[in-house]
């Protein structure tokens, strides 16, 4: 669940930016580091090995001008079709390789990890908006190192486990509030995975959609949204260019850096306070910071590491804004679309729980065909399409390539998601792909097919930490949901399903449009087992 930026760094949208004296500078600066660049390499490849291949770009700008303004990863795609496994490009001097396959990244990103293991800087982003307390966009080192070491004892698989009553007890809150409030289910849903997340972080508990922490999360992905993606401003390939007056960049430029400003502190430095504050009085529930807090205070008082205690609880914070949101949200679009699916999943969880209870995670290992639709959400609509790019920190060659350092990373997690050769008809939503049928017609998960939770959660020494609980969170919303109600288009004038629309808003995160839809109840007794939860989770 910890936050993802999707990034095509140092990819340029043209449109986005006026030609003025910037990008003559710009240009200038450029050639001159291009052709500095081309020469140290020469001198570090003594084998002259090639660069990998890649469209053919101009002289100097190299493809900057050959990059898509949107949906990147399409575009990446087809290119892999003629390149294959990687695909070279250079913009303006940095070079930018696109891994096209999973076995690929897997070589580089997992099995070489002490290489490839960094992040590329985003200057703009860290430096001039102040974020750059997050792990997830850290370079490699010891600040990364101590918020990973500090993340992982509490988000490792048997970790997990202990939040379980919390995120099952959230579940059917949702569900329960769905009841009367069905056309609010985007909001909803985003109040009670942050609720999930700020309860185990902080100790804190949400009951209300208006709340002021979930609104600055909210507020916070929003101002990151604004400066467009991570990386391909012109302040990230030449830093320098943010000393130039923000005007230049457009009238909204420095509001937007403002308001970038603003959320960092909103979620980094005012909840981590605020809870500390809690602490030093004695009134504070225990949780992640509270924890963190008490192991790092030596004997007089003093805490230690409290930017990196600050910064991982702020990540697992920052998760519950966005991606595991946007997947559920998926999920429920999934449904509208393919109420097939919906039924015969509803099948299985009645045959288990014959409407006498709702499901809990014990009956995680008999629901495969539920874990199978879970698999697939997450395939179907990649949350990072291009996932978080990594760098290298020496030279290296693969496959008969020379890879220089320095070089950015992109795993194409879309285009691994959406390889026909791996998952047939890529564009429809089945979760019978990831399933097996036994002789007496019992089904099973699949071992010989390529999980997308090995793709979309990231590789390496950069893997999510947060993997565990947001699959957890996944499951048992999607099985509650299902247990409870049918999910529903609205209807037309004519009575006609109104679908939703599969285009996706695409930014940070993807996200899919606004979407309406009905949650029906399936049964009085499947309600009144709801209610029950619900009412003993508010005495609780």
């Amino acid at each position: 669940m910890i936050m993802n930026f999707s990034s095509t760094e140092f990819i340029f949208n043209t449109k986005d930016y006026s030609v003025s004296m910037t990008w003559l500078v710009g240009l200038i600066v450029a050639t001159l580091v291009y052709q500095r660049h081309s020469k140290s390499q020469q001198k570090l490849n003594p084998k002259n090995l090639p660069y990998p291949k890649g469209p053919t770009g101009l002289p100097y700008l190299g493809n900057a001008l050959q990059m898509p303004p949107t949906d990147q990863w399409i575009t990446f795609a087809e290119w892999a079709e003629e390149f294959g496994s990687m695909t070279g490009l250079r913009v303006l001097g940095k070079n930018i390789v696109i891994l096209n396959t999973f076995d690929a990244a897997m070589d580089l990103l997992h099995k070489r990890g002490a290489i490839y293991s960094s992040r590329p800087a985003f200057p703009l982003l860290q430096q001039f908006g102040g974020w750059d307390f997050l792990v997830s966009t850290a370079p490699y080192g010891e600040y990364f190192l101590t918020q990973r070491r500090m993340l992982h004892q509490y988000f490792n698989p048997s970790a997990t486990r202990k939040y379980y009553d919390i995120v099952t007890s959230h579940a059917r809150s949702l569900a329960y509030d769905l009841l009367e409030r069905g056309e609010r289910v985007k909001s909803l849903n985003r109040m009670y995975v942050g609720a999930t997340v700020m309860l185990i972080a902080y100790g804190y508990e949400v009951t209300d959609e208006n709340d002021v922490w979930i609104n600055n999360a909210k507020e916070a992905m929003l101002g990151a949204t604004k400066i467009g993606t991570p990386g391909a401003h012109p302040i990230d390939i030449f830093p320098i260019l943010g000393k130039l007056p923000y005007r230049i960049w457009g009238k909204d430029f420095g509001r937007n850096i403002e308001a970038l400003k603003k959320g960092a502190h909103d979620v980094c430095v005012k909840p981590y306070a605020a809870t500390k504050e809690r602490i030093l009085r004695g009134e504070a529930m225990p949780s992640i910071m509270s924890r963190l807090i008490e192991e790092n205070t030596a004997p007089d008082g003093t805490i230690g590491h409290e930017k990196e205690i600050s910064a991982a609880t702020s990540v697992i914070y920052i998760a519950g804004a966005d991606t595991t949101v946007s997947t559920i949200d998926t999920f429920i679009v999934a449904m509208l679309t393919y109420p097939e699916i919906q039924k015969r999943a509803q099948k299985d969880l009645d045959n288990l729980l014959h409407g006498e209870r709702l499901p809990t995670f014990e009956d995680r290992d008999q629901l495969p065909f539920l874990s199978a639709i879970v698999k697939e959400t997450l395939r179907w609509k990649p949350v990072a399409p291009l996932g978080i790019p990594h760098t290298s920190i020496e030279d290296d060659t693969y496959n008969g390539f020379f890879l220089p350092k320095d070089t950015m990373f992109l795993v194409n997690a879309w285009g691994v998601c959406y390889d026909s050769a791996t998952y047939p008809k890529p564009d429809e939503f089945n979760p019978w792909r990831f399933l097996k049928e036994d002789d007496v017609g019992e089904l099973s998960l699949r071992s010989d097919i390529r999980d997308p939770e090995d793709v979309i959660f990231g590789f390496g020494r950069r893997l999510c930490v947060g993997r565990d609980l947001a699959l957890a969170t996944l499951w048992i919303t999607i099985a509650t949901l299902l247990s409870v109600y049918d999910i529903c288009a609205p209807l037309d004038d004519q009575g006609r399903d109104i679908k939703p629309d599969l285009e996706y808003v695409t930014g940070t995160v993807s996200h899919p449009k606004p979407f309406r839809c009905r949650f029906v109840p399936r049964s009085p007794r499947k309600l009144s087992k709801l209610r029950e939860a619900k009412v003993a989770h508010d005495h609780a």
